[in-house]
């Protein structure tokens, strides 16, 4: 498979992109730093991004679409350019489908850290700001609980 080429596999009627690993030049600055702090037997470490949707996808070994959450951005006490606060964070985790996500999500991260040191997970809404922001916080806080590494990064919220 050509290196950028995202080929689509038919699971029933669900579809599903699988994207060729990320070359090491295309991942973020800080998990291409946190690689080069690494010396003999190397920890598990896993980098967690949020990103827009409307803004494209990022290089990344791993998607989730976390737009089924009900985006903050809609109701009365925020806008689209809030950054979350603490009240934005509860209402976002606490939904029950965020909190059966998560608990879906975080075991098959922790599966899939152990494969690889060099994983990239990204995690979409539609700009990025709230609800992918708030979900990577989140699993990072748990992963880090788990013993994994994380690398933490939003990429659009200077958009």
């Amino acid at each position: 498979m050509a290196a950028g080429l995202m080929t689509k596999a038919w699971d029933g009627a669900r579809s599903v992109t699988r994207r060729p690993p990320v070359a090491v030049a295309d991942r973020p600055q800080e998990a291409r730093q946190a690689d080069d702090a690494w010396s003999g037997e190397r920890p598990v470490c896993v980098t967690l991004m949020s990103f827009g949707f409307k803004y494209g996808l990022p290089q990344a070994n791993y998607y989730f679409d976390v737009a089924f959450i009900r985006n903050p951005a809609r109701e009365a006490e925020w806008g689209f350019f809030t950054e979350p606060t603490e009240e934005m964070k509860q209402f976002v985790l606490g939904q029950e489908q965020t909190q059966e996500f998560l608990a879906r999500v975080e075991p098959l991260l922790v599966f899939l850290s152990t494969l690889d040191q060099n994983q990239v997970f990204a995690f979409g809404c539609n700009s990025g700001r709230h609800r992918s922001s708030v979900l990577v916080e989140e699993l990072a806080r748990r992963l880090e609980k788990a013993g994994i590494t994380t690398n933490v990064y939003h990429r659009d919220h200077g958009h």
